[in-house]
């Protein structure tokens, strides 16, 4: 089961708005971000090198944490209501 502590929640929410996919490292929890293509397809990737090659090589040891859909967004909502 994923366990993410409080800060480890607000960043990985603050890269997602901004149209970064991240990713959890199973083991060591270290927070990896690299720019969704699909979402900045302007975007120098030159900066994100290193993270994609080093999730490349791993990709097994991370879960991505993926951005709420609609219909997500809403039950969250509604159940904060």
């Amino acid at each position: 089961m994923l366990t993410l502590t409080e800060e480890e929640i607000e960043e990985i929410a603050e890269q997602l708005d901004c149209g970064i996919r991240s990713f959890w490292h199973k083991t060591t929890r270290e927070l990896l971000f690299v720019p969704d293509i699909d979402e900045n397809p302007f975007i120098d990737i030159e900066f994100f090198e290193d993270d994609f090659e080093k999730l490349n090589q791993n990709l097994d040891d991370y879960i991505e944490i993926r951005k709420p859909n609609s219909s997500d967004s809403f039950r969250i909502m509604d159940g904060f209501a």
